[in-house]
């Protein structure tokens, strides 16, 4: 490249870059959203070199895309768990992207070149790829892969079979491969390139085995990692189905790349029934624009074909005709037709450009200052259109500044989202916020779409249920929830952390003891213990079981094994019923204040257990503090205002009964 030609690619790199910084500059500060978890705060893989090591080796990821978790594991070590580093290299990617876009397209003579990649830069489509940094995966693969058509346009100029250039552009399509695998149809695309030069020879089409080769790896790769992680089945639909649909879903994905108002992050579904004409009316309307262009391929129609062309064959993999997981919440997705809008922005800017170099040629004629403000005006209009797309961008960016946003934004243009709804109602409970978080659960339930969502939000809404009834004392609705989740025929779902899966267990383990089932009780924490070895709740209470098993009626040895309890798993629910199991030897022994320490250090790890707090009332009563012994008893008559131990201790502490009931019963009706 001369230094004229570098100057001015340096000068155009610089406007993509502050076009991009305008647009992002939202998002730059925004945290992790949905699954960026999953690739960086939560991904084990990141710990260590045998990580890295993993990622290569082995089917350790979630997918096979060990460019990308390589990237990650580098950049965990540089910004850790803060998002802005993250942020930056996305956009980094992002121009560099545009300005390998700009390279191809001006080697290829294509006119408005540095347009074409500044309208990508700026478009709101894009969005979601850059702002969203788990999609550094296909803004990685999106910059390796015009990479590797660079080179391979370029290698085309010699008149070898195979080329320097070539080799490194199979290096570079390979390692994209590598980072994502939509880019898996490139080789289709080359086919269609060498069909435009010329009419193909044998040694033009011998030329793109190798791609197709390592596309065919790539596949294989993937489909070999689903395996291992029981994808299992992704659509139900039929292969007539997914035909008809593809050419609904390019229409929709053109839509949004020419008009791109109403962005959302999961689009609504639609139904297209291959029994009926209306089906199939999409893919003809493909066939018949095709029809009308193929005629003219080599004269007047080859450079809206080659636009047309690669928008079509890169966008192919993301319309439904292959199992991709995100597609069965929503059609299509904006992140989806990264890698392919280039093309059409080269089909509409190439011929726009061309014909206003034909204008101001025919000006210049005669009158050369009407050409100049002719060039100037077309410019002028150039740039408006960039600053109407980045502004609309920018607004957009400011949408993935969290999750919460992400996913109440998503709920306005897509009040039928499942996924959505699942995700707020995640974040809504964390929050504390249970009444909402349950009512977004119900939402999911209503909607009956998705099984996986819908799976996934019975299981939050009959856990969290029961949580909150395990909360106020009632054992019986807390195990009655419990029982009918665990027995259902989807848990514990694919979808579920082995965490959560875990939690439930444990919960159900918790309410088990507490109602003096402790066979259930160890049968629930050993469940739990097997499904998350590390899991301290399940470990803790494993040990106590042990423990109660072994020394049977031997006071001194179970005393010992509480003690050893308490020690290994601290602020754990097991360390609470040890401090209980504790607090009864010691009160049989006489030893009251002992027991009373006991039993108030369980109550600071679990509040809710109503047999402890029972069992301390009736220790500070035996202390002769009164008032310590009501305020203890005082969350017991309010979950349960007939509770009679409860009651006798209060007649046996000198308070009337009735009063006390009535007043529990209003306080409990007001919660």
């Amino acid at each position: 490249m001369s230094g004229r030609h570098l100057r001015l690619f340096l000068i155009v790199g610089l406007g993509l870059a502050a076009v991009a910084a305008f647009v992002y500059r939202p998002a730059i500060d925004g945290g992790f959203i949905w699954d960026d978890n999953d690739f960086l705060t939560h991904n084990p893989l990141n710990g260590n070199l045998r990580g890295l090591w993993a990622i290569w080796s082995s089917f350790s990821a979630p997918d096979y895309w060990p460019l990308t978790y390589s990237a990650f594991w580098l950049e965990w070590r540089l910004w850790g768990d803060v998002p802005r580093g993250y942020h930056l290299v996305n956009i980094f990617l992002h121009v560099a992207a545009a300005l390998l876009v700009a390279a191809v397209l001006r080697h290829l003579g294509a006119r408005g070149w540095w347009l074409v990649a500044l309208l990508f830069v700026a478009h709101p489509v894009n969005v979601e790829s850059v702002a969203w940094i788990s999609q550094q995966k296909t803004l990685l693969a999106t910059a390796l892969l015009f990479a590797a058509t660079l080179l391979y346009v370029r290698g085309r100029s010699s008149p070898e079979a195979w080329t320097a250039q070539d080799t490194l552009a199979l290096g570079a399509f390979s390692l994209a491969l590598l980072a994502k695998t939509s880019v898996v149809a490139f080789p289709i695309a080359l086919v269609g390139y060498e069909s435009l030069r010329r009419v193909p020879r044998r040694a033009d089409l011998l030329r793109t085995v190798p791609f197709f080769l390592a596309s065919l790896a790539g596949g294989l790769l993937t489909i070999a990692c689903n395996a291992a992680h029981h994808t299992g089945v992704v659509h139900d639909r039929g292969t007539a189905e997914r035909i008809a649909g593809m050419g609904a879903a390019a229409w929709a994905y053109l839509e949004k790349a020419l008009v791109p108002t109403d962005l959302c992050f999961v689009y609504p579904r639609w139904q297209c029934d291959p029994t009926t004409l209306g089906g199939w009316l999409p893919d003809l309307a493909w066939l018949a624009v095709l029809g009308i262009l193929a005629p003219g391929a080599r004269t007047w129609a080859r450079v809206p074909l080659a636009g047309l062309g690669w928008y079509l064959i890169m966008l192919a993999p993301s319309t439904g005709l292959v199992d991709i997981y995100f597609l069965s919440y929503a059609p299509v997705a904006d992140h989806y037709q990264y890698q392919s809008l280039p093309g059409l922005l080269a089909l509409v800017v190439h011929p726009l450009a061309v014909a206003a170099e034909r204008i101001a040629v025919r000006l210049a004629v005669s009158r050369a200052t009407a050409a100049i403000a002719w060039r100037c005006a077309t410019g002028a209009v150039a740039l408006v259109a960039t600053a109407v797309l980045a502004d609309a961008a920018r607004t957009r960016a400011a949408v993935y500044v969290d999750a919460e946003t992400l996913w109440r934004d998503t709920l306005c243009r897509n009040p039928d989202s499942e996924l959505a709804h699942n995700n707020l109602g995640a974040i809504l409970r964390d929050r504390g916020d249970d009444a909402a978080a349950l009512d977004c659960y119900r939402e999911v339930l209503r909607i009956d779409g998705q099984s996986a969502a819908t799976a996934v939000a019975e299981t939050n809404l009959r856990g969290l249920t029961a949580l909150r009834a395990f909360r106020a004392g009632r054992l019986r609705e807390a195990a009655a929830e419990l029982d009918a989740l665990l027995a259902a025929p989807h848990f514990p779902h694919r979808h579920l952390a082995p965490e959560a899966v875990a939690a439930l267990y444990d919960l159900r383990g918790k309410i088990a003891t507490l109602a003096g089932d402790e066979a259930t009780a160890a049968r629930m924490a050993a469940v739990a213990l097997a499904g998350l070895p590390g899991d301290a709740e399940a470990g803790g209470s494993v040990l106590l079981a042990t423990a109660r098993s072994a020394s049977g009626s031997d006071e001194q040895a179970l005393y010992a094994a509480c003690a050893d309890v308490v020690a290994r798993y601290p602020g754990t629910f097991a360390a609470a019923r040890a401090h209980h199991e504790a607090g009864r030897i010691a009160r049989r022994r006489g030893e009251t204040e002992f027991a009373a320490k006991h039993f108030q250090a369980a109550l600071r790890i679990e509040p809710h257990a109503i047999d402890t707090r029972l069992a301390h009332a009736e220790t500070l009563a035996d202390l002769g503090l009164a008032d310590a012994a009501r305020a203890t008893l005082e969350p017991i008559l309010e979950a349960e205002p007939s509770h009679e131990a409860a009651a006798r201790l209060l007649e046996r502490l000198g308070d009337p009964v009735g009063p006390r009931q009535g007043s529990s019963k209003g306080h409990a009706e007001r919660n």
